[in-house]
């Protein structure tokens, strides 16, 4: 996911063109990949030159393990 803000708004954007299986192989492909997705980034969404600042962010969108319901440790 993708923070960034211009004009006292900020604005959260999903990257749905991939997906990872752990917050590691996401932080790789940020690493791999950070100027190409910086220059899309601003190509999109800074065409007026606004932009006060940007932030890469991995996200856990699903549990890794599931829990069986009934079962109290």
């Amino acid at each position: 996911m993708l923070f960034f803000g211009g004009n006292n708004e900020v604005i959260y954007t999903k990257y749905d063109k991939a997906t990872f299986d752990s917050n590691i192989t996401c932080q790789e492909f940020l690493f791999q990949n950070k100027v190409m997705l910086t220059m899309e980034l601003l190509q999109l969404h800074n065409k007026d030159g606004s932009m006060k600042g940007f932030e890469y962010f991995c996200e856990s969108r699903y549990p890794t393990e599931q829990e069986e319901p009934g079962l109290d440790t």
